[in-house]
């Protein structure tokens, strides 16, 4: 109980008796003086102690039970006035806009206690109309801030429109002076093999697929051109992955906990093979890239360290995002790869991906029918195939 109702309760008990204001025995007519007179004191005494509209209200009481009395009518003006700037006003300021629903609240709670009073309509038509223009400024900001991002946004957008636009048309030049290029050039020659090469590379990058024939690798009849698919292109390079399975590697040489950062197949791929397949050249055009260490999206794997490197394995996550379907997704092997022994189903292998399996002695894999295994197989298993994957510079 708060200080000014404990006050008021300790003395209307004190006056309280048999349910009459007077005691018994004593000329009532004084007495009701008296007490009119104390009680008038004592509520005026305690306005300023009131803090809160519990006790606002209270006093409210008070000074309507003294009606007419000595200056009871100002006094229940100032408990009114007070009443009013506790109920309406948060710290000095005016609820905002959002919470009009409490104000409603408390506009008829106030209307309820002081109807008599004439200033209501003018309280509730002032309080509403500064609500109002604070909620027509919120909302012209908020307009000015959507209106100022879509525009940013629109200026972006049409910034990366027009550059890819200018690439695409620099590059559909660039094909028409190689195909130029290429009629003057006569015969099955390196160098018309250099230019058709590019512009396959070029049309890919147009049209968004293709294949590019980039190295040499034994695929049964000897070091054969390997075929590589378009995947996706960023910025001044392209992603690209081998058409068919190109070798049968172990993922790590020896059944053990392992990660992509540590196991032999990476060694393998950007050391033996990155040398036998490609010419100095050829190398020069692959780019060495952060290849990040992707956590098994279903199992919660150690999955290792980003590495730098220039031929590696996809990862499940990129095999989710960079093929439309299982049947997409599909690997043919070589000649060479059955007779190492790859396991392979329906004419289709099963290739290994680089990210972890259900336990770090496992690595996830696609089988035949082109579906990702999240459980993967033991790391040390030869019957795998390796598909590289690679990026390949634009500008050279």
């Amino acid at each position: 109980m708060s200080t000014v109702n404990r006050e008021m309760f300790e003395y209307g008990s004190a006056l309280k008796m048999d349910g009459q204001c007077s005691p018994k025995g004593v000329d009532s007519q004084v007495n009701y003086n008296v007490f009119m007179e104390d009680r008038y004191n004592h509520l005026v005494s305690l306005i300023d102690k009131a803090e809160n509209p519990e006790e606002l209200k209270e006093l409210k009481s008070g000074f309507i039970s003294l009606s007419g009395y000595k200056k009871s009518e100002e006094f229940l003006k100032e408990v009114e006035n007070k009443l009013m700037g506790i109920s309406f006003h948060d710290g000095g300021n005016l609820y905002s806009s959002t919470e009009k629903n409490k104000v409603t609240e408390c506009s008829e709670e106030y209307e309820n206690d002081c109807n008599e009073s004439g200033d209501l309509t003018r309280i509730k038509q002032f309080i509403n109309a500064e609500m109002d223009e604070e909620l027509i400024a919120w909302k012209q900001e908020r307009r000015k801030r959507i209106e100022k991002k879509k525009e940013k946004t629109n200026t972006q957008y049409q910034k990366h429109k027009d550059i890819i636009a200018n690439r695409e048309e620099r590059i559909k030049d660039e094909i028409k002076e190689l195909k130029k290029q290429l009629n003057i050039e006569k015969g099955d020659t390196f160098e018309s093999k250099k230019i058709q090469n590019r512009i396959s590379l070029l049309e890919c990058v147009i049209n968004g697929h293709g294949q590019i024939a980039f190295g040499r690798y034994e695929q049964g009849k000897g070091n054969e051109a390997i075929l590589w698919r378009f995947l996706k292109t960023d910025g001044t390079k392209a992603l690209f992955i081998s058409e068919k399975g190109l070798d049968c590697q172990r993922y790590d040489s020896q059944k053990k906990d392992i990660t992509w950062e540590k196991c032999s197949l990476r060694h393998w791929l950007n050391n033996e093979f990155l040398n036998s397949a490609f010419t100095l050249d050829e190398r020069a055009r692959i780019v060495k890239t952060r290849v990040t260490a992707d956590k098994n999206p279903k199992f919660n794997t150690d999955s290792g360290e980003d590495t730098m490197d220039r031929v590696f394995l996809l990862s499940l996550n990129q095999e989710e995002e960079l093929f439309d379907s299982d049947a997409d997704c599909k690997c043919e092997p070589t000649d060479y790869v059955k007779k190492l022994g790859a396991l392979f189903e329906y004419g289709q292998c099963w290739w290994w991906l680089r990210s972890p399996g259900c336990v770090s002695r496992y690595a996830a894999y696609v089988n035949g029918g082109g579906s990702p295994n999240y459980h993967g197989s033991y790391v040390n298993y030869t019957f795998y195939v390796v598909r590289p994957a690679l990026w390949i510079d634009l500008n050279l």
